[in-house]
């Protein structure tokens, strides 16, 4: 612990590596950014690393394919281990920690640090749905391109893009001036906060 802080919440958390304790911490932060008021939709797919709600696309890094044969291996191990020995839960210990590396979220990370809102929005279904009129077109995942009825044709990553922007913006009703900055979760319907938060 460092001197001079006020710790405000201290939270363990338990993860395929490890442990990690969280501190909260009252601290002033400067951005050197200055606010521009702009807001993005961003949608992670298959083609593309990510492409966002203006119809830029990021090449994908495909961090899963680098890892892929190391992943199949890991597993394999797992299943020449006798069931209850010391020796499978450390290979599935093992094959977890690979895992928690490809799904390490940078998005929140670099938004947290920047002093950005990052709003966590559920993907279901933001394919599917028309960006512009909101009529469901289902596609198969091959199908890459959101052709709509109402005249919409739109790479599908950046339809989804455009949803997740618009789910974001809803989601923040009622506090749409928020200094906030890191990630904001989605309240999910049937569920306490510490449910969501603890899962």
């Amino acid at each position: 612990m460092v001197a001079g802080f006020l710790y405000q919440r201290v939270r363990l958390v338990r993860r395929a590596d490890g442990y990690y304790c969280q501190f909260c911490i009252d601290v002033e932060v400067s951005d050197i950014q200055p606010m521009t008021g702009n807001e993005i939709g961003l949608d992670v797919g298959i083609e593309s690393f990510y492409a966002d709600s203006n119809g830029y696309q990021e090449s994908n890094p495909r961090f899963l394919r680098k890892l892929e044969k190391s992943i199949k291996h890991a597993q394999r191990r797992i299943y020449n281990k006798k069931k209850g020995s010391l020796g499978r839960k450390k290979a599935r210990a093992i094959f977890a920690r690979k895992h928690l590396r490809i799904s390490r979220q940078w998005i929140e990370y670099f938004a947290g640090l920047f002093g950005k809102l990052a709003v966590a929005i559920s993907p279901h279904y933001t394919s599917q749905k028309c960006s512009s009129c909101g009529v469901t077109v289902k596609k198969s995942l091959s199908t890459r391109t959101h052709i709509c009825s109402c005249g919409c044709n739109l790479h599908r990553d950046e339809n989804a893009a455009i949803n997740i922007l618009s789910l974001a913006r809803q989601a923040r009703v009622g506090h749409t001036q928020s200094n906030a900055v890191g990630l904001v979760t989605a309240t999910l319907l049937g569920e306490s906060l510490l449910e969501q938060v603890t899962r």
